[in-house]
This record gives structure tokens, sequence and C-alpha cells, in this order.
């Protein structure tokens, strides 16, 4: 790896240089926050740390459903250009669905993301996962999120784009390279401000 990528890691990213099984290609990333630093959204890790459930049987242990959903809804639709964005859409939704009573899962979300300062990427993933997978989500749970939703031009904008790159109308729409092109650019915007 180059001096400049050891730097880029060290300084601006949530995470370490994945690291690699040099015989079996298998790669892990270690992650020390779930955005980087230089991010839009400032993630206080303490709070996340707090709420983690032990795994039995070992010295591991794994974020909370609420915060599982809030990080992949924050990976893929706030700092990611939706890259593995269909499945991990599904994942969302099941993850949804695999709690005792969705609804109030569901209902509990706006509260963290609001605590976490994930309220945003809380609210396009809801939006999306209604909007493709026609997930059930209470009227009450957008009503928490409005002072956090996107202007009506912006949220107009990223649905017609997340549609085009996650659920094109026909095959020949595949791809979407120009949708896919906004997404990076914004990807980047919110990752990386210019200053």
């Amino acid at each position: 790896m180059s001096d400049y990528d050891k730097q880029y890691y060290r300084d601006w990213m949530h995470e370490v240089p994945p690291y690699k099984h040099p015989v079996r290609g298998l790669e892990i990333d270690l992650h020390h926050n779930l955005v980087p630093p230089t991010s839009r959204i400032k993630l206080p890790m303490p709070p996340l740390l707090k709420d983690c459930h032990h795994i039995k049987e070992s010295s591991f242990s794994i974020l909370s459903p609420q915060d599982q959903f809030l990080h992949s809804a924050t990976h893929l639709l706030f700092n990611d250009e939706l890259r593995g964005g269909l499945r991990d859409l599904a994942d969302m939704r099941l993850l949804c669905l695999s709690q005792e009573n969705s609804a109030d899962f569901l209902q509990s979300l706006p509260a963290r993301a609001i605590e976490l300062g994930l309220a945003r990427p809380l609210f396009y993933a809801l939006d999306t996962l209604v909007h493709i997978f026609k997930l059930e989500v209470s009227e009450n749970v957008f009503a928490e999120l409005t002072d956090y939703r996107p202007s009506a031009l912006t949220g107009w904008i990223m649905r017609t784009l997340i549609n085009k790159v996650l659920a094109p109308k026909s095959c020949e729409q595949q791809g979407a390279p120009i949708a896919r092109w906004f997404l990076y650019i914004r990807s980047h915007w919110v990752r990386m401000p210019p200053l």
C-alpha cells in the first residue's frame, strides 16, 4: 500500500485498510466508527457500544437490531453509491420482519436515529423500503422524521436515482450509468466535503 493510501485510511476513514487472507482471499474490514471523520454526520460511538448485545459463549458483541439497521441505512443510502444495494435493502427489510413485532421495531427507529444523528439516512432507507419492497411503515414513523426529511425536490431526485439503480423498470435500464454517477458524486460530497 502506498504512503498516500496509508495516510488516507489513517486520517480520513472510519476503518483500517482491509485485511486480506494471503491464501483464501477472504477480506475483513475493521471499523472504528460507522462514518468517516470527514463525513457531514458526526456519529458518537459510546451510545452504540453501550447498547451492544453480548454473543453467548463468545467474547464478542454485536450492535443492537436498531443500530444494525441504522448502520446499513447509513452505509447504503448516505455514504455509499448503492453498491450491492438491492441485497442490502433486502437485508434491512428482513431485519425489520425478523423482529418479534416489526411495527414496534420500526416505531423505535426514529428516536434512536435522531439520538445518533442518523435521521436522514433512516428517512431514505424507510422511503426506499416502502417504494421498492412495499414494506408497511406507519405514518407515525415518518412524522417523527419530519424535521429531518430532505426538501421535496431533493427527496424526488434521490428517489428517482435510487429507483433507477435498484429497481429499473426494464432490463434495458439496468446499470443506469448516469444515475450511478450522480449517486457516486453525492456519496463523496457527504463523506468528504470539499473543505
